[in-house]
């Protein structure tokens, strides 16, 4: 369960920051603000797992270790990607993007 919990966590994180950076070129501070809140609070909570993980690995090997880069990478890259989709046709019904 703690991997699913961390999964979800990674996948926010990122998507968080995509948006994050995607509202800096509009023209909306309060999307940059909200934004900014989620992706920072998101990051800390993540932080939790990392840390946990980081020092199994360790403990335990390389191999535990591969499998947390693995994890990591996989999830952050897919919120980011998702995330970039998804608000780039968000961004465009409502107007609010510069170009």
């Amino acid at each position: 369960m703690t991997w699913i919990i961390w999964a979800v966590l990674l996948f926010l994180q990122n998507a968080a920051h995509t948006v994050t950076s995607r509202s800096r070129n509009s023209a909306s501070v309060m999307y940059t603000a909200i934004a900014s809140v989620f992706s920072n609070g998101v990051w800390f909570a993540s932080q939790f797992y990392i840390v946990n993980e980081l020092i199994a690995a360790k403990q335990t090997g390389w191999a535990r270790f591969i499998a947390v880069l693995a994890f990591y990478i996989l999830f952050t890259v897919a919120g980011s990607v998702f995330s970039h989709w998804y608000f780039m046709a968000w961004e465009k019904r409502r107007g609010i993007t510069k170009a």
